[in-house]
């Protein structure tokens, strides 16, 4: 069973890998999946400038250079005639004027551009750029569709970012003082043989490049190529690289010989099976997630901090890993034990999925209580479980927190068709089973139709009435293909894990029907049970900031075990109904009756106080029903709603500001801007609600 910080895992074909924060907090159930250490490479670096002092830019402020500035001069002719000019200099000037006119108006007006293309507006930030006087600012061509560039660009200019265009080639000479280029998201299938001597920075990312120069700028610190077509890189890199950036792309190797003060190096999603025996010394980050790396270094940097090496063939780790180490993530593997000794500097722990039938007896004193481990999906021996409940939720524990799950309980003996799996649900209706063999090769198949084989192996499967639900959702998901698209999609993953997941995730696929049912008009007429249905997922929603408070106070969880067991344990003091019956693993969900009672009273506390407010304005599905049901008054509500926001609206943030004495905060009018929207939606839409009800003879 997952626990609920699950970290996407990558195939080592997958040309995106994540990167994540320094930072990391207990993760919340039920939201998105996602790492934490999710950075773009390319918008850090394309947001450096040029270091000063390079080149032939001037002190004072970083002025135009003289290049720079007769590029200006040429263009708009504002160079001041007088006694030191003469004609030769005003001569020069309108040649200079004529010749870049004519590069641009030829460009610009070129019949052969492709359609949506902009250069018009590509000329004109040149313009711009040449009149800002700065030479620190860089020349912006994003987004304009652009399939070339000028043959000529401002000599002194020294950052240039056309991403996010159709470029296929760049210009085989480019201004002399480029200092960073950013060209990601075109078309490039090659660079210029001699790029700019000066460049610090190349961002070429998301392109269909196969190869690199063999000799790139020595002064370049910053190189990202990443999601290329790549298959080796050159043999000798530049000396003062400090970020390498190749994910995504072809490589199956890298040189023996990395710059020795690179600082971050990540490879992830390339077809790697090794790593160079000595890393550069000064190496901080490694991300090498998705290859095919067997092991790592025995010798890995002393000032690396963070270690990415998720979904390879690792079948061990170095004995000694890195004293500054930080962040150690090594899900998908082939890991069967980790080092015994770790970094005291510790912080993330990530070992997901392996085959760890043990821990390091240390583990528990080598870690600060600020450190999270996760070895979910690993086969730990009962005991081992055990013994580290014991030993974590002890009084005084101050180590770190470790995130397991509960392991068997469903294994099945192969994968079956789909047609197979929904038969023994269906038994007797040869018809439904029938239509269910026309969905195999939809995305999502495989994995739905393990769903339902696990699904027989959990607790609730001698239940009557939970089997007859799971018939009946098999029997509408067949003639509504959003519905069914919606359980395909829950079943990712959960198949992969134990019962009580399988569980919680048909709870989930529960929910996602009753809202289908209500978009479909199946509540139209039944705004009663509407209602009650409603009453339901405020509930639920209730439960979950309860159950990850009960978490956040355990050392040793099965988060899934937790949040499950308020939902199961409640399920008939709440009438919790559309939900399964029975869990597997309540013992360690270390929820108790106290927990329980608290929590139900809590429940029934915030429902009486916001359940009406719930309803009128944050659950879609019942302004949905009211849009059909009663579409004038639900017009003439959205026209109350605007023309509040209109006129109400100022005047009432201006008050609330004034009352605070907080007027032009502009902190304190975001804080109560948000409150008075609430408000006035609050008084409007429940306005309409009551109406809808009372016209119906109903009431909350």
């Amino acid at each position: 069973m997952d626990a609920a910080a699950d970290w996407p895992t990558h195939s080592a074909g997958q040309e995106e890998h994540s990167w994540a924060e320094a930072s990391d907090v207990a993760p919340e159930w039920a939201t998105t999946p996602a790492n934490p250490w999710q950075q773009n490479l390319g918008a850090a670096i394309l947001g450096r400038r040029p270091l000063r002092g390079d080149g032939n830019t001037s002190t004072g402020g970083g002025r135009l250079t003289p290049a720079a500035a007769q590029w200006t001069e040429a263009l708009h002719d504002t160079r001041a005639s007088g006694p030191a000019g003469g004609a030769a200099d005003f001569e020069g000037s309108v040649l200079r004027e004529s010749r870049l006119d004519q590069i641009l108006d030829k460009w610009a007006c070129d019949e052969r551009q492709a359609e949506g293309e902009d250069r018009q507006e590509a000329v004109r930030r040149i313009i711009a750029w040449g009149e800002t006087g700065d030479v620190y600012a860089g020349l912006e061509l994003q987004y304009l569709g652009l399939t070339t560039l000028p043959d000529t660009l401002p000599p002194g200019l020294q950052s240039l970012n056309v991403s996010d265009n159709e470029l296929v080639h760049l210009p085989d000479t480019l201004p002399s003082g480029l200092r960073t280029l950013g060209a990601s998201n075109n078309r490039l299938t090659r660079l210029p043989d001699a790029l700019p001597t000066g460049l610090q920075s190349l961002v070429i990312g998301s392109n269909q490049l196969t190869g690199l120069p063999d000799t790139l700028p020595e002064g370049l610190s910053t190189l990202a190529v990443s999601s290329n077509r790549l298959t080796s890189l050159p043999d000798t890199l530049p000396v003062g690289l400090q970020d390498l950036d190749v994910r995504g792309n072809l490589l199956t190797s890298l040189p023996d010989a990395l710059p020795s003060g690179l600082q971050l190096l990540a490879v992830g999603g390339n077809r790697l099976t090794s790593l160079p025996d000595t890393l550069p010394p000064d190496l901080q980050e490694l991300e090498a997630d998705g290859n095919r790396l067997t092991s790592l270094p025995d010798a890995l940097p002393a000032e690396l901090q963070l270690l990415f090496a998720r979904d390879n063939h690792l079948n061990s780790l170095p004995e000694t890993l890195p004293p500054e180490l930080q962040r150690l993530h090594v899900s998908g593997n082939r890991l069967t034990s980790l080092a015994e000794t770790l970094p005291a500097e510790l912080q993330v722990l990530e070992a997901r999925d392996n085959r760890l039938i043990g821990l390091p007896e240390t583990l528990l004193t080598q870690l600060g209580s600020g450190c999270m481990v996760y070895v979910d999906d690993n086969p730990l021996p009962e005991q081992v479980r055990t013994n580290l409940a014991g030993a974590l939720n002890a009084p005084n524990y101050a180590g770190p927190r470790v995130f397991f799950s509960m392991g068997g309980g469903t294994a099945v003996d192969q994968e079956r068709p789909l047609a197979e799996a929904v038969a023994d649900w269906l038994k007797g209706e040869p018809e439904a089973i029938a239509a269910w063999q026309n969905f195999a090769d939809e995305a999502g198949a495989p994995a739905y139709a393990l769903f339902l084989d696990k699904l027989q192996k959990t607790v609730n499967y001698d239940n009557p009435e939970f089997r007859q639900a799971v018939a009946e959702d098999l029997r509408q998901a067949a003639t509504r293909p959003p519905l069914r698209q919606q359980f395909f999609q829950l079943a990712f993953g959960a198949s992969e894990t134990c019962q009580d997941r399988i569980t919680l995730t048909w709870n989930g696929m529960q929910t996602a029907r009753l809202k289908a049912d209500v978009e479909d008009g199946a509540y139209d007429d039944r705004l009663g049970e509407l209602i009650q249905q409603a009453r339901v997922l405020f509930r639920l929603n209730a439960l979950d900031p309860i159950a990850r408070q009960k978490v956040n106070s355990l050392r040793f969880v099965d988060e899934i075990e937790v949040y499950l067991a308020y939902q199961v344990k409640l399920r008939d003091r709440l009438d919790l109904q559309l939900i399964a019956p029975d869990m597997r693993f309540y013992e360690v969900s270390y929820v108790t009756e106290h927990d329980l009672t608290a929590a139900e009273t809590q429940v029934r506390n915030q429902e009486e106080a916001g359940f009406a407010d719930y309803l009128a304005t944050h659950w879609q599905p019942w302004e949905t029903v009211v849009s059909r049901i009663a579409p004038e008054a639900h017009a003439q509500m959205q026209v109350r709603l605007r023309e509040a926001m209109d006129e109400e609206f100022p005047s009432r943030l201006e008050q609330r500001l004034a009352d605070h004495h907080l007027t032009g905060d502009s902190e304190a009018e975001v804080h109560f801007g948000a409150q008075i929207r609430e408000e006035i939606a609050r008084e409007i839409k429940g306005a309409l609600m009551r109406q809808v009800l009372g016209d119906r003879g109903l009431e909350l």
